[in-house]
């Protein structure tokens, strides 16, 4: 999948268009913001209410990003980042919260947060954090293809040494015959 790679607005674009970002707060104001400076910048919003709601978002469509509240109904946002993991542990994730406390973002850093940012924040900085979170994935996604192509490489240069090389083959038989 192509992610972040510059579309025709500043948000970045993946395969299927805009890069999908979900907003998961439990404050209505909050989640109305975020929504409305990303899709001004060009992003597709998705909005979860509770961290049930974004789990069910993340399971069924999985978005590029998620910025997810810390503190919310349900499942709070530890919660939704773990089991985000478990789907794609290469989902990007920002975690926000009004309340910051180093416990919580050291927990969130090492569950595989992307980053953590304690509200208010401006919308540059929820933005950057957003496009730098697609760059990160647009990354560690080419990484994972390259070395796939790279194995994929690999083992076809060795099967082709083994079919385009008949001696090879011969000595093979030679030697199971010889083992006889």
């Amino acid at each position: 999948m192509k992610l972040g790679a510059p579309g025709p607005g500043p948000g970045g674009m993946t395969e299927r268009g805009m890069s999908r970002v979900l907003v998961a707060d439990d404050e209505h104001d909050m989640r109305w913001l975020l929504t409305r400076v990303l899709r001004d910048h060009g992003f597709e919003v998705v909005a979860a209410e509770d961290g049930q709601a974004a789990l069910e978002q993340i399971t069924g469509e999985p978005p590029d990003v998620v910025i997810l509240d810390i503190k919310m109904p349900r499942l709070s946002g530890i919660q939704v980042l773990e089991k985000a993991k478990a789907v794609d542990r290469w989902m990007a994730v920002v975690m926000i919260t009004a309340y910051g406390d180093l416990p919580s973002a050291v927990q969130a850093m090492q569950l595989g947060a992307y980053d953590y940012l304690t509200k208010p924040f401006d919308n540059d900085k929820i933005l950057s954090t957003v496009r730098r979170a697609l760059e990160k994935r647009e990354l560690e996604t080419a990484r994972l293809k390259a070395a796939k192509v790279a194995t994929l490489l690999e083992t076809a240069l060795a099967l082709n040494n083994e079919i385009n090389n008949p001696l090879a083959v011969i000595l093979a038989h030679a030697q199971l015959l010889e083992r006889e």
